[in-house]
Parts: structure tokens; sequence; C-alpha cells
């Protein structure tokens, strides 16, 4: 039993990782969510968005919400939450494509 995220899971901090268990050193696939906003959002309306959301994240009565689904979660920027998705694209672009998966 192992967790898939790169770090212990704080609802289950006594299950390791699967890179603890020697399956990778580099092993993290986390499931995460994000709020978008169309293209062409002016930006005083994404970081006004941004601030709000990460007040909500602060609240304890959600923090708990959060927690007691076994979830994580981790307030960002919009520059972090950028780098984030490029990241993850191009974690898995190359997976992706070898698999043959397309959108129906």
């Amino acid at each position: 039993l192992a967790v898939t995220s790169g770090k212990r899971s704080s609802s289950m901090p006594d299950i390791p990782t699967v890179a603890e268990l020697g399956y990778g050193k580099d092993f993290d696939v986390s499931t995460w969510y994000g709020l978008f906003a169309p293209a062409g959002t002016p930006k005083d309306v994404v970081t006004r968005l941004n601030a709000e959301v990460n007040k909500l994240l602060a609240r304890p009565d959600v923090q708990a919400a959060i927690h007691e689904q076994g979830a994580e979660y981790q307030a960002m920027t919009p520059e972090q939450f950028g780098t984030l998705l490029k990241t993850d694209y191009l974690k898995w672009k190359d997976i992706v494509k070898a698999s043959g998966a397309t959108i129906e």
C-alpha cells in the first residue's frame, strides 16, 4: 500500500510513497483541481479570483472538509499554477501520445 504523490499524505502519514518503496525516486502522480478563466480575462480579474479562492482555502472549515476526503490543498498564484500546468503537460504528453488516447 502506498500513496502515488511525491510526498506522504497528511491524512495518512504512516502510508509511504511509491518512491519510498523503491519504485522510482521521482515517482509522483497526483490529481489536482484548479480554477480557470477564459483566455483574455483581465489580469486584475484573475488576481481577484485567485485572492478569493485562496481566502476560501485558508478557512478552517474548508481545510477540514478537504482533509476529511484524504486530499491535500495548495494555494497558488496564477503564475505558480501556470508553471504546474506546463510541468504536467511536459510530463505526460509523450505518455498520452504513445497510448493512442484520443478525445471523443
